[in-house]
C-alpha cells in the first residue's frame, strides 16, 4: 500500500510533457524551479538564471548528463560550497577546464565511468575536492605516464577519490605511488 502511494506522488512529481525547452522557459522567464529535477540538458541562459536562484545545486545531479562548453561557462560561476554532477556522464576537454575554475570546495562528478589523463589534467587546476567515485577506466599508457605524473602533481592540493576502479594498470601505481 506505501508503495502504491509513493508511486502516485511521484507520477505528480515527473510531468512526462514537458521538454527541456520548456523548463528553460519556466526558469528564464518566470524564476520558476519546480521541474529542474526532470532536465536532461540545460542551456546556457538557463543555466545562468539557474545558478542565481538554486541555493543547492544538488539537484542538477539528478539528470543532467550533457555538459556543453557554454553550460560549463555558466555553472562554474555558481558561488555555493558543493557543484553535484553527478548524472554528467561524459564532458569535452574545454568543459572541463571551464568547470575547474568553479570556486566552491567540492565538485562531485559520480557519473563519469571512463576519464582520460587529457580530461583529468584540464580538471586538476580546480582546487577543491573532486569526487569521481564511479570512475571504472583510468588508462595510462606508456607514451602518457610523464604527463600523467605531470597530471597527477597538479591534483596535489586536491582531494582525489577513485571508488570503483575496475582495473588498476602499472603505470597508474607508478604514479600513484608517489603520493603515498
Amino acid at each position: 500500500l506505501m508503495i502504491i502511494k509513493a508511486s502516485k506522488r511521484l507520477r505528480k512529481f515527473f510531468n512526462n510533457e514537458l521538454t527541456d525547452e520548456q523548463i528553460w522557459q519556466e526558469i528564464i522567464e518566470e524564476k520558476k524551479l519546480h521541474n529542474i529535477h526532470q532536465l536532461r540538458r540545460l542551456n546556457q541562459e538557463a543555466a545562468r538564471i539557474l545558478i542565481k536562484c538554486e541555493k543547492r545545486m544538488e539537484l542538477l545531479s539528478l539528470g543532467i548528463t550533457e555538459f556543453p562548453l557554454e553550460v560549463a561557462q555558466e555553472i562554474s560561476k555558481y558561488k555555493g560550497e558543493k557543484l553535484l554532477l553527478n548524472c554528467v556522464t561524459s564532458m569535452s576537454l574545454d568543459a572541463a577546464k571551464a568547470i575547474a575554475k568553479y570556486k566552491g570546495t567540492k565538485l562531485m562528478l559520480n557519473g563519469i565511468k571512463e576519464i582520460s589523463i587529457p580530461l583529468l589534467g584540464r580538471l586538476a587546476s580546480y582546487r577543491g575536492s573532486i569526487f569521481l567515485d564511479n570512475i571504472e577506466i583510468l588508462e595510462i599508457k606508456k607514451k602518457d605516464l610523464r604527463r600523467a605524473q605531470l597530471v597527477f602533481n597538479n591534483l596535489e592540493f586536491s582531494n582525489l577519490s577513485f571508488g570503483r576502479l575496475k582495473k588498476v594498470s602499472l603505470h597508474l601505481l607508478q604514479v600513484l605511488a608517489r603520493f603515498a
